[in-house]
């Protein structure tokens, strides 16, 4: 993959682990000009001593004289992966404006997703009720099948099934706390695999960078700068998602928040949001009326068979376990099985977790 000098420059000031992040975009923003360092790094003399130390400099110093810039680009074209630093032509407009922007996003798949015309972030706890989860995912689907590119984390649960709701359009982004080479839960892999194939992974570390948990306050802030607004399907009174809340409240975000009934402690905090600010979401018509999207026409129109209309009849309405399909069409498993296979396959239905089949509405 083809950098310009000052991309290069970035990406070299970025490798190195004893500059906070915080110390490099002073250097970026103080030099203007980032590739003059690559030709002759005593343009960072005036900063030694303020924004990095001796040793720090004399660290650069040598590794420009072993190359080591050529190879970490080499290392990342290996990898699959383009970096697209605050020079970059896709770099997206909407990070330039918040506090301390990423230097660089480490991308794996469709880089044009960074600049997304409409973008909703979805979020929730891994502890989750599976009607939630399902539901999720269905509010994923119906949004990125209209345009709209979806943008989540990686963890089980909700996220997960966020991901796989968007991942037929392939409008999705997942950004990650850590490194590419340390996916987290590591049984996510194969699905980071399949997002990079169909969507956009991201990241604002190196590929080698092992995740942390201060990382996913940082993180959070992603999610909430990247998107025009966020849903919270699920979240305890205390929740990492909270981080997430207050970054798009603060970016001036739409914030959207799942109903719960009383007593359900994986929606308290839900409940709360919407106490305070957050506006409630029970149809994903209200994401879209935010964000100004017509939705495309329902696919109520495709041609169903008489016993694919019999079966989509009974769960167009709602949530249903296979075992009251069974009793309502009073068909055998064997027979509705493939049925409902057709349906998904036409977009009418989604299966969720615990056997239940939902319409994408």
């Amino acid at each position: 993959m083809s950098y310009t000098d000052n991309e290069k420059a970035i990406i070299w000031i970025d490798c190195f682990v004893g500059l906070s992040k915080e110390q490099k975009l002073k250097i970026i923003n103080c030099t203007k000009d980032p590739s003059a360092i690559l030709r002759d790094v005593n343009r960072l003399k005036p900063y030694v001593g303020k924004e990095i130390d001796e040793k720090t400099f004399n660290l650069l110093n040598a590794a420009l004289k072993l190359n080591i810039d050529k190879s970490i680009i080499a290392e990342l074209d290996k990898c699959g992966v383009k970096a697209v630093t605050c020079m970059s032509d896709d770099y997206p407009t909407k990070l330039l404006s918040i506090p301390n922007p990423p230097l660089i996003l480490y991308c794996k798949g469709n880089i044009s997703l960074l600049n997304s015309a409409k973008m909703f972030s979805m979020v929730g706890s891994r502890r989750t009720l599976p009607s939630i989860v399902a539901k999720a995912e269905i509010f994923s689907a119906e949004l990125s099948k209209n345009g709209v590119t979806v943008v989540t984390g990686i963890a089980e649960g909700v996220e997960a099934a966020v991901i796989n709701g968007a991942l037929n359009s392939g409008n999705i982004i997942s950004v990650l706390p850590g490194g590419f080479k340390h996916v987290y839960p590591t049984f996510h892999r194969s699905l980071f695999e399949r997002i990079a194939e169909k969507g956009l992974v991201v990241s604002e570390h190196s590929p080698d960078v092992v995740s942390k948990n201060y990382f996913y306050p940082d993180r959070n802030r992603l999610l909430a700068a990247l998107s025009d607004g966020v849903l919270v399907c699920s979240a305890g009174l205390k929740s990492g998602t909270s981080y997430t809340v207050d970054f798009a409240n603060s970016y001036g975000k739409d914030v959207f928040a799942f109903p719960y009934t009383l007593g359900e402690p994986t929606g308290e905090g839900c409940n709360a949001l919407i106490k305070e600010f957050a506006m409630l979401c029970d149809s994903v018509d209200d994401i879209f009326t935010a964000l100004r999207v017509v939705k495309r026409k329902a696919c109520e129109d495709c041609k169903l068979s008489e016993k694919e209309q019999k079966v989509y009849n009974c769960i167009k309405d709602g949530e249903i376990h296979i075992d009251i399909l069974l009793q309502k069409t009073g068909m055998k498993i064997f027979e509705i099985s493939p049925i409902l296979t057709m349906l998904e396959i036409k977009k009418l239905i989604i299966k969720a977790p615990g056997n239940l089949y939902a319409a994408i509405k």
